[in-house]
């Protein structure tokens, strides 16, 4: 009787869990929520806009690479064709020493008012646990992050490994130069990535930026920095048999 209420209870949790699982796909990430991240074969048929490899914290334990890329004409992208997608995909770097510092989250800063819909690549590295959104109103969400998880068999992004592939879709038409942090027990914050914006940006801040991309070597490490600066995280509620 007891194992019977024991297999009862794993297919509950099971069948909660898959409808978690199933609730995320090919829904909007709306500000101040968050979803258990959805495997997608996003994006489709797209035409890269401009891409960077930026390396950060070479001079750190905990270090490695953010690719980001604003791409156009992704026919999966559920906005529209001439809107834009966003991809993103970290690697932490092999560490000396003692201590290993895995990566267990991406934030990257400034889809503000735009919609966004949220996946990952399946079979392009480690897979986010869920996808949340900052609400810093009923419609502004400022920060997408994805998060990575070492519960129900996920893992975090351990040294010498990468992300999978995280893909933002949205709404937006132009794109700026903005930042993302990497967080392991404390962040690397002012890491040069892309991100949609509603208005053109000056040409003097986009030479700023290519330069900030070649001097990020000079970037300060703040430890303890959970985030970036001002920018709130939204946690996923879980079923309480599965916290």
């Amino acid at each position: 009787m007891v194992k019977s209420k024991k297999l009862i209870s794993s297919i509950a949790v099971s069948l909660v869990f898959a409808g978690l699982v199933g609730s995320a796909s090919a829904v909007s990430l709306t500000p101040g929520s968050g979803v258990l991240a959805p495997a997608e074969p996003d994006p489709v048929g797209a035409t890269t806009v401009f891409s960077t490899n930026v390396s950060w914290g070479a001079s750190f334990s905990f270090s490695g690479t953010l690719f980001s890329s604003v791409l156009t004409n992704d026919s999966s992208n559920p906005f529209g064709l001439n809107d834009l997608t966003f991809i993103y995909q970290f690697s932490i770097s092999s560490n000396t020493g003692s201590t290993s510092h895995p990566g267990t989250q991406l934030s990257i800063g400034d889809f503000t008012t735009f919609l966004t819909d949220v996946s990952y690549k399946s079979g392009t590295g480690v897979v986010p646990f869920q996808v949340n959104r900052s609400g810093e109103s009923p419609t502004e969400g400022d920060t997408v992050e994805f998060g990575f998880s070492q519960l129900f068999g996920f893992s975090f992004v351990s040294p010498g490994t990468n992300s999978a592939t995280l893909v933002v879709q949205t709404d937006a038409t132009l794109w700026q130069q903005s930042i993302a942090s990497i967080t392991d027990s404390s962040a690397f914050p002012n890491i040069p990535t892309l991100a949609p914006v509603d208005v053109v940006p000056e040409p003097t801040s986009f030479a700023l930026f290519t330069f900030g991309v070649f001097g990020l070597a000079g970037v300060t490490y703040h430890k303890r920095q959970s985030r970036l600066k001002g920018l709130k995280q939204v946690s996923l509620p879980l079923p309480s048999r599965m916290q």
